[in-house]
C-alpha cells in the first residue's frame, strides 16, 4: 500500500507514465521532490517491491512497515500540507 501511495503522489504531479522508480527520478530531477526525499522514497519504493512479491529472503517486519508509514506521513506533509499552509498564511 506504501507503493501505490508513491504512486498517487507521482501521478498527482503529474509524473504518470512509466515505472515508479523512473517517476521518482523524474520528480527528483524537476525540482519537485528534495533529494534526501528521494533517496527515503526509493526506500519504500524496495520495500514495497518486497511485500508484494513472495520471497521468504526478503521478508518486510514490522519496523520496516512502521518505518515507510512514518515516512510516507512526513513525504505527505511536505508535498501537501506544508505548502497549503504557507498559502493560507500568505492569503
Amino acid at each position: 500500500m506504501g507503493r501505490r501511495a508513491l504512486e498517487a503522489v507521482t501521478d498527482g504531479f503529474g509524473f504518470a507514465s512509466g515505472v515508479l522508480a523512473k517517476r521518482l527520478e523524474s520528480m527528483e530531477v524537476s525540482g519537485k521532490l528534495h533529494q534526501s526525499l528521494a533517496a527515503w522514497a526509493k526506500e519504500v519504493r524496495l520495500i514495497g517491491n518486497a511485500g508484494a512479491h513472495f520471497d521468504p529472503a526478503q521478508d518486510v517486519s514490522d519496523g520496516d512497515a512502521a518505518q515507510l508509514l512514518s515516512f510516507l506521513e512526513e513525504l505527505l506533509r511536505y508535498l501537501y500540507v506544508l505548502p497549503a499552509e504557507l498559502e493560507r498564511h500568505r492569503s
